[in-house]
């Protein structure tokens, strides 16, 4: 069944020598770096949503996913993607970078949606921005 991770809001740094390749933080050349839940200092540059997304094994429809950033509970953005054949372990792994210094201080909530045929997983997260 399609299946998702929780998701991730934090910073990418360079992984440097000796990072675990199976680490499921590591990107690439980058690793992950979680938000565990302090707040973000209004102007902050940007930051980065991941989950791991598994999808339908021998499926050959598409995942998709639907993110929305509600401010205070009320929608203030979306955005969609189909998104791309799953790794040899059959795993797409999902990085988006985020503009945060457009964002006024508040409570924001991310709420992601990943479709494949009639199979649907939604995972949020909650962060805080201060002045």
């Amino acid at each position: 069944a399609l299946a998702m991770s929780s998701l991730s809001l934090g910073d990418l740094l360079p992984a440097g020598s000796g990072t675990d390749p199976d680490d499921p933080l590591t990107l690439g050349k980058q690793r992950l770096i979680p938000n565990l839940g302090q707040p973000i200092k209004a102007g902050q540059p940007a930051m980065t949503l991941y989950s791991a997304i598994y999808p339908v094994a021998g499926s050959k429809e598409p995942a998709q996913i639907a993110i929305t950033l509600l401010l205070e509970n009320q929608p203030a953005n979306n955005a969609t993607a189909v998104l791309p054949a799953p790794d040899a372990a059959g795993k797409i792994p999902y990085a988006t970078a985020l503009k945060m210094d457009v964002l006024p201080p508040g409570n924001y909530r991310f709420d992601v949606g990943v479709t494949q045929g009639s199979s649907r997983a939604e995972e949020s997260v909650a962060f805080t921005i201060v002045p």
